[in-house]
């Protein structure tokens, strides 16, 4: 498989809907995860089209604990996601090796912000799940795979027959009765996860999925064990069957999780009359069972005839194992603080409804004003880390975007603020030295130009040298081979040429010098008569008796600077360069 601007470097895993591959971005040399949709649904033109739609929507979110989209796009008929990669392993993991009070918290809070932060923005997960919750290199939980998340207030979801609607581990009620879900399926299925994390094992489990699912419809919540009793009407609360009587905000999440830690707040304010809990694998007594019996039958009639039976395939659900085998062990691993007093936690009665006074109003203001801080800087942190790695990768502008997201979140970020600064004087001194390079390759240009030109002049007054040779003006051939070499000095045939020149010049020079002898003077004569007669003939080169060349030759050797065997020579070349025309005419 190519994808354009990727470079595949393993699978990391599949799902139903896709699979995941570790690939390098070519253009910001970073890894990324590179989820590409299954063939056999993108052959549906309509889903093909909803996943791009909605996967921009997605992309768009931006928080520190939300998994961060770079780029959703296709390539001939490949649909694909590309997005951060996150080393740290996932959530199902960390439960298996065991969990610590304070890192289950510290986990739920950030989900659970991650929740309230899409929530917001019309986005519904509808498949929390610990696979779905992975962790970067430091530590930070990160909410991911949004493949069959629903925008709110649209009929538009990212699912088709054949798929499920979430994992029925983690459903909510309305989810399995086949409702609309809303943003209080994930507080409920959040629910389901800090169960898991608490203890190991998730409230409910059967040998199939549908007896599973009616356990979430019907059955009440577990009671959790006596060490973290504190926490159960929390988890009454979240997983209430009833979404009205859910918590309905991860914001609310927030508050109630840090006033059980506190310890200082009354949580049934919070969460209102709780229904009775069973203990795991204690069957509930007599007097409720035939309501639930009868509920549970209608409602499998229900599902049976509305023709939502998806859980006749359901998918593989690796079984989780608790890390606390018992009590004192789970003592071990688990740090909890001093449990409240006790109480009869069968029945717990409503408290009288009280007007908020203002002490009350203040509180919770700044309990919101503390946890916008928190998130707001927990964000900071995570764009200046991007910024960093893009800063890195020489990816400036890139850089400089994350910053600025950053410093909206949180203004007087110092670090954010100290690498601006940075980035901006690199910026600078990259722009210098880019015009530097220009103007050096601008002055290259123009001098190849320029050298170019004094070429062209160079080989002009070489032909012109040339032609003085031949017409034996040494002088003035050698004055225009000096003006070539001004133009070019190192132009190998004008060096040639006025070596030979020289040498040439300075022969005529002595021949000129040389005084033929009288009697030499009277063969000379005789012989130049004898050459024009050969010359008249045109017997130029050769003929019986002689020829005008070998004549004036030896003409030259008695006077080496007679002028009319010279000439005569040059006439032999005249008739010849005739000679040749005619024939080409011809």
């Amino acid at each position: 498989m190519h994808i354009p601007g990727y470079q595949i470097q393993r699978e990391l895993g599949q799902g139903g809907m896709a699979i995941v591959y570790l690939a390098i971005q070519e253009s910001l040399h970073r890894h990324v995860a590179l989820k590409v949709i299954k063939p056999v649904l993108t052959t549906d033109e309509e889903f093909a089209q909803r996943f791009l739609r909605e996967g921009r929507i997605i992309a768009q979110l931006s928080d520190p604990h939300i998994v961060t989209v770079y780029d959703i796009a296709s390539h001939e008929g490949n649909y694909y996601l590309s997005m951060e990669y996150l080393p740290g392993g996932t959530l199902q993991q960390h439960i298996r090796k065991g969990l610590l009070l304070a890192d289950a918290l510290r986990i739920a809070r950030a989900i659970a912000g991650a929740l309230q932060y899409a929530h917001r923005r019309g986005i519904v997960h509808r498949d929390i799940k610990p696979q779905n919750i992975l962790f970067r290199e430091n530590g930070q939980p990160v909410l991911t795979d949004f493949g069959i998340a629903k925008t709110l207030g649209t009929s538009s979801i990212m699912t088709r027959t054949g798929l499920s609607l979430g994992t029925p581990r983690y459903m909510s009620p309305e989810q399995i009765r086949g409702q609309t879900a809303d943003a209080r399926a994930d507080i409920y299925s959040f629910g389901v996860l800090l169960y898991e994390m608490l203890t190991g094992n998730v409230p409910y489990t059967a040998d199939d999925s549908f007896a599973l699912a009616m356990m979430h419809v019907t059955s009440p919540v577990p009671e959790l064990p006596p060490y973290l009793s504190r926490f159960q009407p929390l988890l009454n609360k979240l997983l209430e069957k009833d979404p009205n009587q859910r918590f309905q905000s991860g914001q609310e999440v927030i508050a109630a999780i840090d006033a059980v830690e506190a310890g200082d707040f009354d949580l049934l304010s919070v969460t209102g009359p709780m229904r009775p809990v069973a203990a795991p694998g204690v069957r509930p007594g007599r007097r409720i069972g035939w309501k639930i019996g009868i509920s549970a039958g209608v409602l499998a009639g229900a599902v049976l005839a509305s023709g939502y039976w998806f859980f006749l395939h359901p998918p593989a659900v690796l079984p989780v194992q608790s890390p606390v085998a018992s009590t004192q062990e789970a003592s071990s691993s688990i740090v909890a603080p001093a449990s409240p007093p006790s109480m009869d936690t069968s029945v717990i009665a409503t408290p009288p409804i009280e007007t908020p006074t203002a002490d009350a109003d203040a509180q919770a203001r700044r309990m919101e004003a503390q946890e916008q801080q928190r998130q707001n800087r927990l964000q900071a942190e995570q764009f200046f880390e991007q910024a960093q790695h893009a800063r890195q990768d020489r990816a400036l502008q890139v850089s400089l975007a994350y910053i600025e997201q950053g410093l909206q979140a949180m203004p007087g970020h110092p670090g954010l603020l100290n690498l601006k600064q940075e980035i901006l004087q690199q910026q600078v001194d990259l722009q210098r030295q880019e015009e530097a390079a220009r103007r050096q390759e601008e002055a290259e240009e123009q001098e190849k130009v320029k050298a170019a030109q004094r070429q062209g002049w160079a080989d002009e007054f070489l032909a012109q040298a040339l032609d003085e040779q031949r017409r034996r003006a040494y002088e003035t051939s050698l004055l225009h081979i000096e003006q070539g070499l001004q133009q070019v000095p190192d132009h190998q045939r004008l060096l040639v040429l006025r070596q030979e020149v020289r040498k040439q010049l300075h022969e005529a020079q002595v021949a000129a010098t040389v005084k033929p002898s009288v009697d030499d003077n009277a063969k000379i004569v005789a012989l130049l008569r004898e050459c024009e007669a050969h010359l008249k003939a045109n017997r130029l080169t050769v003929g019986q008796g002689g020829n005008a060349a070998d004549c004036y030759n030896e003409a030259l050797k008695l006077d080496r600077g007679n002028a009319e065997a010279l000439a005569g020579i040059d006439q032999i070349a005249i008739r010849y360069a005739d000679l040749v025309k005619s024939a080409l005419q011809d």
